[in-house]
């Protein structure tokens, strides 16, 4: 290996997160207040931090025998009196190495706030996880008697869970708040006021700034739906559907930037979900479809939470219309009355290298 490459640049493999499968089942008709938490890509925990479930999983059979009123569900049976049975799945990170994320865009005119969450471990967790700790705090243990549901806040004898079941290691969480949106401006990179990186006093804002050129509109030769696309490079194309220069006649078609199969959001039900899958996808294949954020981890892991529309007012989640359409689109089935996806097999969503040094 030759002294450029050791001293280059030491990341590791990238990891896409997405939420749990079929997580629209829990969050259709739900307030849209509640974010969505991204966790490792078919890592089989349902969402729940690894230790967390095998927990979950002792207890969960008591927890089914529960009825109100008539004390603790689950005692000790197995549990590790340190990890509780509802704590979100994390992505291990090395602390302070510099951290690459690549963040999925939302159409123009939608916005998406990406929470990032780091956790400080100790050691009391290390014992059967043996994921890395920062924080040299060994041996505390509190008693939590309540779980995170309005009827779970039972304290004393009416607890949902008690013993070991009820205990917890200390976890100190701290956070940076992205906020990724397409920006009003019209007149590209130039625009002095559209076309800058703004980090606010509260919030640290990512603006995914539209991508600049000039726009070309296509029809379906079918049902005549639409869809707006920039132009991009050409390419030589022979066949009964290129496109004709007709100064020289040859023939070419649009180059495309990437490979994603993020076109086939359904923005209207009242449209044929395959026809509406195809004009969409046209739009996406001439864009970037990311924007990327960099930072050193500030903690042993991390959690990524979406709040996919961040406007004022009471709205609930219908992942058959946009923006929450699009929503389960990066991160789920890709919709919900018809979804357009199959969750375990399109791999897309946020994508974090980590740093190793």
């Amino acid at each position: 290996m030759s002294d450029s490459t050791e001293n280059g640049p030491n990341y590791g493999m990238g990891t896409i997160l997405r939420g749990f499968p079929n997580f629209e089942d829990i969050y259709q008709g739900m307030s849209s207040g509640y974010p969505i938490a991204l966790s490792p890509y078919q890592s089989g925990n349902q969402g729940r931090d690894a230790q967390a479930k095998k927990n979950y999983d002792r207890l969960s059979r008591a927890l089914s025998k529960q009825t109100a009123y008539n004390g603790p569900a689950a005692q000790s049976d197995g549990v590790d009196g340190a990890t509780g049975p509802n704590l979100l799945e994390g992505v291990p990170c090395t602390f302070g190495a510099n951290t690459i994320f690549f963040l999925p865009r939302p159409s123009t005119g939608s916005v998406f706030t990406y929470r990032f969450v780091w956790r400080l471990l100790t050691p009391d967790t290390y014992a059967e996880t043996k994921k890395p700790f920062q924080l040299n705090a060994s041996g505390f243990r509190y008693v939590d008697q309540a779980v995170q549901s309005s009827n779970g806040f039972y304290p004393g004898d009416n607890g949902v869970i008690a013993g070991k079941a009820a205990e917890r290691s200390l976890i100190f969480t701290t956070e940076d708040t992205l906020r990724v949106t397409a920006s009003n401006g019209t007149l590209g990179p130039l625009d002095p006021l559209n076309g800058m990186w703004r980090q606010q006093a509260k919030t640290l804002g990512v603006q995914s700034f539209p991508d600049f050129g000039q726009e070309l509109t296509i029809s379906s030769p079918n049902d005549g739906l639409e869809a707006t696309v920039k132009l991009s490079p050409l390419l030589p194309f022979l066949g009964y559907n290129a496109e004709e220069n007709f100064t020289t006649g040859a023939t070419y078609v649009f180059g495309e930037l990437g490979q994603l199969p993020i076109g086939g959001y359904q923005a209207s039900p009242a449209l044929p979900a395959p026809e509406q899958r195809a004009i969409r996808a046209a739009e996406r294949r001439t864009l970037t479809s990311f924007a990327t954020y960099t930072t050193r981890a500030k903690g042993n892991e991390l959690l990524i939470l979406v709040y996919p529309n961040v406007a004022p007012g009471e709205s609930t989640y219908n992942f058959d219309l946009n923006p929450y359409a699009e929503a389960s689109l990066f991160f789920g089935r890709g919709g919900y009355t018809n979804p357009s996806q199959d969750p375990l097999n399109t791999p897309v969503g946020v994508v974090m290298i980590p740093g190793w040094g």
